[in-house]
């Protein structure tokens, strides 16, 4: 980028090894036009390993902050809570932001920063239109806080991850926004031996595997894939669900899955690349049409998919021509269907793989939404 280096202020709501954490390290990681620092929920209790951290977002920030963050639970299916979480969700919002809004209000005042890019909806609280807030909205609001409206008029730029994140604010007229699919990057996939990874995991040589990636919730499917697993009674397949999630929850599943020993539990895994690079098809089950990230990364990792969906072809899939071949989806909830391609895509396995990024292009169309942004004159306040 030509003339001044701009300067930014990333605040993201969450720092795990999934979905918008992920996003925001793929950014940042490729991201060299801008010095930055960078913002981290604080815990309610004990501390976050702040070295780590920096590093899983590239190690670039100038400055790191904990701070405590608004959360507005305000899309359609959050992550299930524990009465322990709900408890003590009252205070955090309430109380714990208060107490740090204003240690944020005086950062931002003395940072000179171009802008300040909120990863998530859910901290739509902290936009003014005093300053350059541009939002990332990663997830489908539900309509049952009226002040987001208020929070997206006030934002200088909206950056909407699909057409459905959009579709709820369609009737707004927005100073700027972009509809930008997520960055995914998984090349460094190439740099592993598949080999040797099976050397770990010799149950899952020559077999097909289907996995369920990231957290372990009713939402997601878990159970619901795990029972239609079992009724198909193929030597040939393995099923995969890698990640954690609610502890009783957590053991229902695996209750269940003990009955099959064709199932792996994996738990957590600290390099996701393993777990597609021993993957065939990258399973979803949520009850509505979803893609999420786990799909475009298995896509980008020479993997099949198999996802629930109500629309055909590019009406639902980004890039959905470049993968037509790898895509099977499947009504959502539709267990016949689903134990159907359990059953015909048994022994198909994933022979040749493409690693593939769009990290460079992503940062291009970014930074060119930025630079409109800052050179656009300031909008007026919008009524209602």
């Amino acid at each position: 980028m030509a003339g001044k280096r701009r300067k930014a202020l990333f605040i993201t709501h969450d720092v795990g090894q999934y979905g918008a954490s992920t996003s925001l390290k793929t950014l940042l990681r490729n991201y060299r036009e801008v010095d930055f620092d960078l913002v981290v929920p604080k815990r309610l209790l004990g501390s976050q390993p702040l070295a780590r951290i920096r590093e899983w977002f590239g190690g670039r920030a100038g400055n790191l902050w904990e701070l405590y963050l608004p959360f507005d639970s305000c899309y359609r299916f959050p992550p299930e809570q524990t009465m322990f979480h709900r408890f003590l969700e009252v205070p955090k919002t309430r109380i714990l932001w208060r107490f740090d809004h204003h240690r944020l209000v005086s950062l931002i005042a003395r940072g000179g920063y171009d802008y300040i890019h909120l990863n998530s909806l859910v901290l739509h609280e902290i936009i003014t239109p005093k300053e350059k807030f541009i939002l990332h909205v990663r997830e489908i609001f539900d309509g049952s806080n009226q002040r987001v409206y208020d929070s997206l008029r006030d934002a200088r730029g909206v950056i909407f991850i699909d057409h459905a994140t959009r579709e709820p604010f369609h009737h707004l007229a927005l100073a700027n926004s972009i509809v930008l699919n997520n960055p995914f990057d998984m090349t460094g996939a190439a740099d592993l031996s598949r080999r040797d990874i099976e050397d770990t995991r010799p149950e899952l040589r020559d077999r097909t595997v289907f996995s369920l990636i990231g957290r372990i919730t009713e939402k997601k499917g878990a159970e619901f894939i795990i029972r239609c697993f079992m009724d198909v009674s193929n030597a040939d397949n393995r099923l995969l669900i890698v990640g954690d999630g609610d502890s009783q929850y957590v053991k229902k599943c695996r209750d269940i899955a003990r009955e099959d020993p064709r199932i792996v539990l994996w738990g957590e895994e600290a390099d996701i690349r393993k777990v597609y690079l021993l993957t065939d098809y990258v399973l979803r089950g949520e009850p509505f049409q979803c893609v999420g990230r786990t799909i475009y990364e298995g896509l980008y990792t020479g993997c099949s998919v198999i996802l629930p969906a109500v629309q055909e072809g590019r009406d639902f899939l980004d890039e959905y021509d470049k993968f037509r071949d790898s895509v099977f989806p499947y009504p959502p909830r539709d267990a016949g269907r689903l134990k159907d391609l359990f059953r015909t895509l048994a022994g198909k396995k994933v022979r040749e793989r493409e690693f593939r990024s769009n990290a460079g292009e992503y940062v291009n169309a970014f930074q060119g939404f930025v630079e409109k942004i800052l050179s656009s004159p300031t909008p007026a306040r919008r009524g209602g």
